[in-house]
């Protein structure tokens, strides 16, 4: 369910959202999972060329057996939370505009039971990432944008120590340019590419650096079909033994067909690689992702939904392959 409160000002905007999440598997019990979040938003309209955001959430989760920091011995899904708040401010009184942000996220990590019935503890997983970035652009022409980010992320651990003897605090920068572009709401676009860094505390946690990207793409092929892309290079907390990050570069198409004005479907494809920085057997790697699913808006306060999601990770270590089929049926209440 969730539960969405929206103001309807003229001008500022503020809004309230809460929603929750239970998943129990017919074959798998052990995966049964519960998730909920709430977030605040708010839009101040200072002047015509000056906005204000703001937004504070707070999100219970949990993550998979078999992930990177989950053992397959994991009995269950392991809970966590995050807390985040973010601020922002936009400038553009002409062709060049100026956007600058801050993030704040607490991360928190539960311990978890193990099949065989011992404890596994994840509070060297605790951690606090704050990021900054200020953004510039210029409108070369009323559909086209150049633009030059940067943004720099200290990430601290709550723990001096991970169970490894292991000091997991970093900080690193990202720098890209590129080119947004809206050609009439068919298209719309924003390409980046640049480079990027994370140095570690602790110097037997290997540094990372190399090239960065973010494009995502959205084409209004129909009124009633749209196709997403999406490609992306970024670093990744992990807290594998002798493990720094991994460096992940994702690609990603999202299709959306309407059937009726009520009834919509969505293919998925990823693809995925993971290089596992330090590892000392080099571990590389690939997954891929499809999916497909169909959703059903039966009135305005409910939708019902099915889902089928095939995943396969390949890996240059065989005891890290792993292939699964889930499907999903649910209900979605919002009011």
């Amino acid at each position: 369910p969730s539960v969405n409160l929206n103001s309807d000002w003229s001008s500022h905007s503020f809004s309230i959202d809460a929603n929750g999440e239970v998943g129990q598997f017919l074959s798998s019990e052990d995966d049964d999972y519960e998730k909920y979040g709430f977030k605040a938003n708010t839009r101040i309209d200072a002047t015509k060329a000056l906005t204000l955001n703001g937004s504070a959430g707070y999100k219970k989760g949990s993550e998979e057996r078999g992930g990177d920091d989950v053992g397959t011995d994991a009995a269950a899904p392991v809970d966590n939370s995050n807390t985040t708040f973010n601020a922002s401010m936009q400038y553009k009184p002409n062709r060049i505009g100026v956007k600058i942000t801050g993030d704040y996220d607490k991360t928190d990590v539960d311990d978890n039971n193990t099949i065989a019935g011992a404890t596994t503890n994840n509070d060297d997983r605790d951690r606090t990432d704050v990021k900054g970035e200020v953004r510039l652009g210029y409108d070369i022409k009323d559909e086209y944008e150049a633009f030059v980010k940067a943004s720099y992320k200290n990430i601290d651990y709550n723990d001096p120590l991970d169970d490894a003897g292991a000091n997991r605090d970093s900080t690193g920068y990202n720098i890209q340019g590129g080119l947004s572009i809206n050609l009439s709401g068919l298209v719309t676009a924003e390409l980046g590419a640049g480079w990027l860094n994370q140095e570690f505390d602790d110097a037997t946690l290997t540094d990372v650096s190399g090239y960065a990207t973010n494009a995502n793409i959205k084409w209004e092929m129909t009124k009633i079909t749209t196709l997403k892309l999406n490609a992306d290079r970024a670093v990744s907390e992990t807290t594998s033994g002798g493990i720094s990050s991994t460096l992940d570069t994702t690609f990603k198409a999202v299709l959306d067909h309407a059937f009726l004005r009520n009834v919509k479907a969505r293919l998925e494809a990823t693809y995925k690689t993971s290089d596992y920085e330090g590892d000392p057997l080099g571990r590389e790697d690939e997954k891929y992702t499809y999916a497909a699913g169909v959703r059903w808006k039966v009135n305005p306060y409910l939708w019902v939904n099915a889902k089928w999601t095939y995943d396969e990770r390949d890996s240059n270590i065989n005891t890290n392959d792993y292939d699964k089929h889930i499907g999903l049926a649910y209900l979605r209440i919002q009011y």
